[in-house]
């Protein structure tokens, strides 16, 4: 969001590179506060590794609650789009 227009990347002291490293870091922050951890397996209680957990996560449909995670995600970034 902060690159929109740009033709080449941003220079490392350069002001849109900061928004967006802050930005990233933000979200990062608020989904741990909000659900305690980003990584797949701690999320779902799913190693994925292992074909037992592949099948449970798709008969019990633990699928279903990673949309709550996909739609944080994309509000928390149209909330930053609209301030921008």
């Amino acid at each position: 969001m902060h690159g929109t227009g740009s033709t080449e990347a941003p220079a490392i002291e350069d002001e849109k590179r900061t928004q967006a490293i802050d930005s990233v870091k933000g979200l990062f922050q608020g989904f741990i506060e909000r659900f305690g951890d980003t990584d797949c397996q701690g999320l779902t209680g799913c190693d994925f590794g292992k074909e037992k957990d592949r099948d449970r996560y798709r008969a019990e449909e633990i699928y279903k609650e990673c949309f709550k995670y996909y739609e944080y995600v994309l509000a928390k970034c149209l909330e930053r789009s609209d301030s921008l």
